[in-house]
């Protein structure tokens, strides 16, 4: 069985003896903005903000939309009308997917919200 100094000399000898002193080097620190330094935002980060911020009304919006493009191809598929209830469907598909890429659209939001640490009660 091999002892952890020589493990350690043959890792040394792989990589090279100057690879331990330069880890150090490479690792960088975040900046935190202090309390009293101002943050700018963008013109598109507060649009951004606005419709995909925490209280936007966008996912609400296209979940009910779903759920009333779902209910017509229902009633159509009760009809018997099958053209109409496939056009629903399709449809269906679009604004689930439109909801779902808003969603991820929400959270990349809050995320940079939370990086820029601003808030809706700091505007």
């Amino acid at each position: 069985m091999a002892s952890v100094r020589s493990l350690v000399t043959a890792a040394n000898a792989t990589v090279g003896p100057m690879a331990a002193q330069r880890r150090p080097e490479e690792t960088k620190m975040a900046v935190v903005p202090s309390a009293e330094e101002t943050i700018t935002i963008s013109q598109m980060d507060q649009i951004l903000f606005d419709w995909f911020g925490k209280d936007s009304w966008i996912i609400p919006g296209g979940v009910i939309m779903t759920g009333v493009v779902l209910m017509s191809g229902l009633v159509s598929l009760k009809n018997n009308n099958k053209q109409q209830q496939q056009a629903f469907m399709r449809l269906r598909v679009g604004t689930q997917g439109a909801t779902i890429m808003a969603m991820m659209m929400s959270l990349m939001v809050q995320e940079r919200q939370n990086t820029l640490a601003c808030t809706a009660d700091k505007r």
